[in-house]
């Protein structure tokens, strides 16, 4: 009698268990989506049905295969973001480091031609200025080449990553790397 009464509690203590781990589950499969980063809002939403869809046996009582499915789906998930993400962030550093590249170049035009340029300096600080409100990262890098004061003649060379070549020197950011 004392083993049955035990074997009950135990059954309900592990219907509960398996209950609370699916809503568990459940929540991380909600939560996933999220991790993927603005850049890529059209994995996000991917990410969101796809988990949806697999999580859909966890909210009645799923047989330990379709468990491992949803496992298996959110894993995929996660890498499929991670991926993204990480490609993302490569993106953005690169163009950091170009307009960083960019601009320690026109430092150094401006500190070797000095009063040359001092009108071109000014249009160029204002320039400046107005791309510092731009919020997007892409739009940014847009419109610095496109945008770039090489266009007015005091632009860095370009080399390798798209920038302008002086004459015969070539002594722009990548010039520089020689």
């Amino acid at each position: 009698m004392i083993s049955l009464r035990k074997e009950m509690r135990d059954a309900e203590n592990a219907e509960g268990r398996a209950r609370a781990l699916a809503k568990a589950f459940l929540g991380l499969l909600s939560a996933i989506p999220k991790a993927a980063l603005p850049a890529n809002a059209e994995l996000a939403a991917q990410s969101k049905d796809t988990l949806e869809k697999a999580g859909e046996p966890l909210k009645g009582e799923p047989r330990v295969p379709e468990i491992e499915a949803v496992g298996v789906s959110a894993v995929q998930q996660v890498d499929e973001i991670c991926k993204s993400n990480k490609a993302a962030i490569e993106e953005r550093d690169a163009a950091l480091k170009e307009t960083v590249e960019t601009v320690a170049w026109a430092i150094g035009s401006f500190k070797s031609h000095g009063e040359r340029h001092k009108t071109n300096l000014t249009k160029l600080a204002d320039g400046f200025e107005t791309l510092s409100r731009v919020e997007d990262v892409g739009e940014l890098r847009r419109r610095l080449r496109t945008d770039a004061p090489g266009e007015r003649g005091i632009g860095p060379p370009t080399g390798v990553a798209g920038n302008r070549l002086s004459g015969a020197g070539g002594t722009g950011p990548q010039g520089n790397r020689r």
